[in-house]
């Protein structure tokens, strides 16, 4: 076999039809699309996935933009993904990053340190009045 044609095969699909160089699972995980710096989101499921990507079924007809933050729902892993290709029910997405730092994860993680904030006041707050109910004055100050 030639330089040539050993190139050709691998990148020609196999009998089925799949280009993929790693294996896909197949899955029914809950996700959600996050498609701007806004924050603006979109829920789907997750029918299969792969380390470099995913095949998401999505609520009805949808423009994506060319890139988003997949989100699992069970996990909170995040993925950087590319829109590789779509259609009115689906969409290919090539993870370009694992990145939970990206801009547009940040609405989220804000969001959800503020919800973790509130629940930490609720619980500074149910101390002080356990503490003042003993007779204990003064536990914190601002």
């Amino acid at each position: 076999m030639t330089v040539a044609s050993s190139v050709a095969l691998k990148a020609s699909p196999n009998v089925s039809g799949e280009r993929r160089k790693t294996g896909r699972h197949k899955s029914l995980l809950g996700a959600q699309l996050i498609l701007n710096a806004q924050g603006s989101s979109l829920d789907c499921w997750i029918k299969n996935i792969s380390e470099a990507g995913a095949l998401v079924l999505l609520p009805g007809p949808t423009v994506l933009p060319k890139s988003a933050l997949l989100t699992i729902s069970k996990t909170q892993k995040k993925y950087h993904a590319d829109i590789i290709w779509q259609t009115e029910r689906e969409a290919g997405l090539y993870f370009s990053t694992i990145n939970e730092d990206h801009p547009l994860a940040r609405p989220q993680r804000i969001a959800q340190l503020e919800a973790e904030i509130e629940k930490l006041k609720t619980r500074l707050r149910n101390m002080e009045r356990r503490a003042v109910a003993h007779g204990v004055q003064h536990i914190f100050e601002d």
